[in-house]
């Protein structure tokens, strides 16, 4: 009897042991299953103005989102070595009241659900309709365990639909345009109250000898297209086109548009410290500089991502197309300070089994140096060559500097 109850205390200790592995199993498999999530988090260093953001996933995933400019945002999620993830970002509209949203996407790997539309594969889409006061819009990601998926949002705009838009259009120097709403010729100096989202229908025709660099809403850039439907957005500006002698290129920080790197630099360095290449296009000869802290991206796509020490990677193989070219002409010195930087973005083709090709996929980022023109990375500077840079211009590296660099074929 003693005997019996030996083994039935063992046997019992046994069978509480196993249940309680075949719990923690049960748990483990359920954080897929049945979608455990942890508390909901904020975006941090969010800059998308009326827009809030927090997001949610599933117990012990780790996704990223980020916000890169007032218009542009990404995510990304890999799954666990068991068991798959997600992870749902939700947006809130705060602007007061209802609104026109808009924005382009992208996304890769697994499931990518962007406003209702499911995306198995590499996709790319449109979002364009009313969002109403509070209400949300939800980006999720679904991964399988061992796979990563990604989006990438940009060109993300909300127009408010309770005001209306009061246009001037301004006539331009080195050239003239055209406006048209409805069918309806536009003159330039008048005032006019449209509607939220209406088209304008926009056309810019350079003086000879002159070429079209962009249209401005009152100081910013909003497309450098010569042909433009552009849709009215509430307040009151001016639109006009801006034409010139000579072509160069336009810097973007934050949502202020530069032709002048120097006044990009400027105010950088008291905000973002990023800049990027908002239109292809030269430097004239003269002196820059980026300021310490301040970083230049010359970039490969819409993102406008700065790729830093770890270049970015993919396994397709995508034949290369330059996305944005960066010129310096004769002349022009840039002069790159201590922790300052310059990334020439690209996407880098890696054989599955491990290691790079050395030849970007798809869209990359140039610069090009003329003759007589340089790049002078002082002590404590980094430069970031993913891309390309070429020309008979030089790089100078000074003692100190980094200079990272894929070779490419």
């Amino acid at each position: 009897m003693n005997l019996f109850r030996k083994f039935k205390s063992k046997f019992s200790k046994i069978a509480l042991s196993f249940s309680l592995l075949l719990g923690t199993l049960t748990g483990i498999v359920g954080v897929s299953s049945v979608g455990y999530a942890a508390s909901r988090a904020g975006v941090s260093d969010w800059l998308i103005p009326n827009v809030s953001a927090s997001y949610s996933s599933s117990l012990g995933a780790e996704p990223t989102w980020e916000c890169i400019s007032t218009s542009s945002f990404r995510g990304s999620l890999k799954g666990g070595f068991l068991i798959s993830h997600d992870s749902t970002l939700v947006l809130t509209n705060q602007l007061g009241g209802d609104a026109q949203v808009l924005f382009n996407f992208n996304t890769t790997g697994s499931t990518v659900t962007v406003d209702g539309k499911e995306c198995n594969s590499s996709t790319s889409g449109t979002v364009n309709r009313k969002w109403p006061k509070d209400a949300t819009i939800e980006i999720k990601i679904e991964v399988a365990r061992k796979t990563t998926a990604t989006v990438s949002i940009n060109d993300f705009s909300l127009i408010d639909l309770s005001k209306k838009a009061n246009v001037t259009f301004i006539k331009s120097e080195f050239g003239t345009f055209s406006a048209s709403h409805d069918g309806n010729s536009l003159s330039f100096g008048i005032e006019y109250n449209l509607p939220p989202t209406s088209l304008v229908k926009l056309i810019a025709t350079p003086d000879e000898g002159c070429v079209f660099i962009g249209w401005k809403k009152s100081n910013s850039f909003i497309s450098y297209n010569r042909k433009l439907e552009y849709a009215a957005e509430a307040g009151t500006y001016t639109i006009s086109a801006v034409f010139s002698k000579e072509d160069y290129a336009v810097f973007c920080t934050g949502n202020q548009f530069f032709d002048d790197l120097n006044k990009a630099d400027e105010v950088a360095a008291s905000g973002t410290k990023q800049i990027f290449v908002s239109k292809s296009g030269p430097i004239l000869k003269g002196n820059y500089a980026l300021s310490a802290g301040v970083s230049l991206t010359v970039p490969m796509d819409a993102s406008n991502q700065f790729v830093g020490d770890t270049p970015v990677l993919s396994s397709s193989l995508i034949g290369p197309s330059e996305y944005c070219c960066l010129t310096l002409k004769p002349g022009a010195i840039l002069t790159v300070s201590d922790s300052a930087s310059i990334s020439v973005a690209s996407t880098m083709f890696a054989h599955s089994g491990g290691g790079t090709s050395a030849r970007p996929s798809g869209g990359y980022g140039r610069i090009q140096l003329d003759e007589g023109s340089s790049i002078v990375l002082s002590n404590g500077a980094s430069l970031y060559c993913w891309g390309f840079i070429s020309g008979a211009g030089s790089v100078i590296a000074e003692s100190g500097s980094t200079v990272h660099e894929m070779f490419q074929i």
